[in-house]
């Protein structure tokens, strides 16, 4: 695991400086972001307070609210994705 993040930190360090470069380039054009993006981030940061919340929970044995939390956490999932083509396909066009 600890390999895994490594290599996940170094890939989106990469990424961040190659991006903070080809911005000083004189051809960089920016793009304006969609807003369906800032709702993806609030439902991706909802879901996962509703995991951690669950997965608390799920340790005092409270399997009910639990499963309550798992099922919230895959709808807010499912509607981050849905999000996510929005955006992608706003992008695109």
């Amino acid at each position: 695991m600890w390999i895994f993040l490594a290599t996940v930190t170094m890939l989106f360090a990469g990424l961040t400086s190659a991006i903070l470069v080809r911005r000083t380039a004189p051809d960089w054009m920016s793009i304006p972001l969609p807003p369906i993006l800032w709702v993806n981030t609030g439902l991706l940061l909802a879901s996962s307070l509703v995991l951690e919340r669950a997965r608390g929970y799920l340790r005092s044995g409270n399997t009910q609210l639990a499963k309550q939390g798992i099922v919230i956490t895959t709808v807010l999932g499912a509607v981050f994705l849905g999000g996510q083509v929005m955006g992608w396909h706003q992008l695109r066009t």
